[in-house]
């Protein structure tokens, strides 16, 4: 997800655009009060929309400290496929019909002149 965005953490921003599937965020990279804590951000990244990303969150506690845990998903890259196959489709169906005609045919082809006076 090269163009990923998620403004409140550079480091998880960094993971989405990176090669990496898993990513915990622990104490030294954001504070959580509590689990609870942990759990509200949790609910709040995956609520919120993830700009030219997709993700889940998993709030849990490690060596009694609250860590969220951030697991890519492959919806994002399953839309872009669906969308780059449509536009495969349009351009075969555009060069169907410009057969002959779209490439700088200009020996009696159907299209507008420029008028000489």
């Amino acid at each position: 997800m090269p163009d990923a965005k998620f403004a409140e953490n550079p480091k998880v921003e960094a993971f989405l655009r990176g090669p990496d599937f898993i990513m915990k965020v622990t104490k030294g990279m954001q504070k959580f009060k509590s689990f609870q804590d942990a759990n509200n951000y949790a609910a709040k990244w995956t609520r919120e929309d993830q700009v030219n990303a997709s993700f889940e969150t998993e709030a849990s506690s490690m060596n009694a400290d609250a860590v969220v845990t951030i697991t890519k998903t492959r919806k994002w890259f399953e839309e872009r496929q669906r969308r780059l196959l449509a536009y495969k489709a349009e351009l075969n169906r555009l060069q169907e019909h410009c057969e002959g005609h779209c490439e700088g045919d200009t020996n009696g082809g159907d299209e507008k002149r420029v008028r000489l006076e």
